[in-house]
């Protein structure tokens, strides 16, 4: 015992005299608190991989997507590392390490793990960087929900009105996406990955636009917006979550005018012959409906965004939002209105599509399909998310 003691103090004292190593606090023996500390001191200081068989193992380091350009890493522990990509680090001693990510464009950085390298084994780090959805910021304010009584278009075919002027005010502003969710984006987080397509996804119900927030969330690694329980499969708003969501019809609204309250968000209607239907020369610079669409779907972002550089929110497809249908909305709280309602209950769809009327693409014009039971070529979604403290 005596010898060893002199061993590992003559180690110590080296240490400190040559290459100037901070050790650990003497034990109530005198000796220095662990001979693996010391040689993983010695290991650092040195450059070199100086360590006892049997104390050493592997890490393994896996990045995904392994394709992703400009992801490094840094490891921290008894040894430390730095590089990039895939990597398997042989003759690491034993002990607790923490792997970090650096940012990417575009992508959510994985969160710092720590795991334990066994003497003798191997431990993996895995670091996922989620492609993030390219979102817009839309500050809080308030604004004039509805239409006045003489907006041309406001009553057409003899429906109820539903469209009374309110004021709204929006205490939080929101990220939302500045197009329609793609062919591309549903397949890549509820298929196969393969589609290209740009258009807008469609034959959604409103359950599964509810489904696809959540699945997009957690692909992301955010809290899902949504809890679904129940054998009625009901839908509970988490408003705490930082997940995507279907944004509440005020949000959608307020979102679209971006400032206008006009018909549209660039400009007043101007054709509202149904019999014979013109050329809206302001819907035909930023959507697409009947007089300009040939009837069919068109790629997302081919028109002119509105002013806060939102694209398609007038025709192309309807829009689902969070709330049920409520012919007085008006009567909703003018601060933060939400219509929460029973999954059986209608849900109100937004903005228009490419093959009816141009009053139908008004920022104001409002409609309602059964959530769980329509799955049409014109109707489509878009996500946000809240601003979570």
């Amino acid at each position: 015992m005596k010898q060893t003691v002199t061993l590992v103090a003559i180690l110590a004292i080296a240490c400190v005299s040559i290459l100037g190593c901070d050790i650990s606090e003497p034990n109530l023996e005198g000796v220095v608190d662990s001979e693996s500390n010391l040689q993983a001191t010695l290991a650092e200081k040195a450059g070199s991989q100086i360590y006892a068989p049997g104390k050493v193992g592997t890490i393994i380091i896996n990045q995904d997507p392994d394709e992703l350009e400009g992801a490094r890493w840094s490891l921290t522990g008894p040894m430390s590392r730095e590089g990039s990509g895939d990597a398997t680090l042989t003759g690491m001693f034993a002990g607790e390490y923490t792997l970090s990510w650096t940012p990417v464009p575009g992508h959510r950085v994985p969160g710092s793990t720590t795991h334990a390298c066994p003497p003798l084994g191997s431990v993996t780090f895995t670091g996922s960087y989620a492609e993030e959805l390219d979102l817009t910021f839309i500050p809080a304010g308030t604004f004039q929900m509805g239409s006045p009584p003489d907006e041309p278009g406001r009553d057409e075919l003899g429906r109820e009105p539903d469209e009374t002027l309110h004021t709204v005010t929006l205490t939080k502003g929101f990220y939302i996406a500045p197009t329609e969710v793609t062919e591309e984006l549903w397949d890549n987080v509820m298929g196969s990955g393969a589609s290209t397509s740009q258009l807008p996804q469609s034959l959604v119900t409103w359950d599964k636009a509810v489904a696809f927030c959540n699945q997009l969330s957690l692909k992301e690694d955010l809290t899902p917006a949504y809890v679904i329980s129940g054998i009625e499969g009901d839908v509970i708003w988490n408003r705490d979550a930082n997940g995507y969501r279907l944004p509440t019809e005020a949000e959608w609204e307020y979102a679209c005018r971006a400032g206008s309250q006009e018909a549209f968000c660039n400009g007043p209607i101007t054709d509202t012959d149904i019999l014979d239907p013109k050329l809206d020369p302001n819907l035909d610079q930023v959507g697409w409906y009947l007089r300009n669409s040939e009837g069919v779907l068109h790629d997302v972002g081919q028109k002119s965004p509105n002013a806060w550089g939102l694209y398609d929110m007038h025709g192309n497809v309807y829009e689902w939002v969070w709330d049920g249908y409520r012919p007085d909305y008006e009567n909703l709280p003018s601060v933060d209105p939400v219509y929460d309602v029973k999954r059986h209950n209608y849900r109100v769809i937004r903005g228009g599509r490419m093959s009816y009327f141009a009053w139908s693409c008004r920022s104001a014009n409002r409609h309602w399909y059964g959530n769980i039971y329509y799955e049409t070529s014109w109707i489509g979604f878009r996500v946000v998310r809240s601003v979570v403290d």
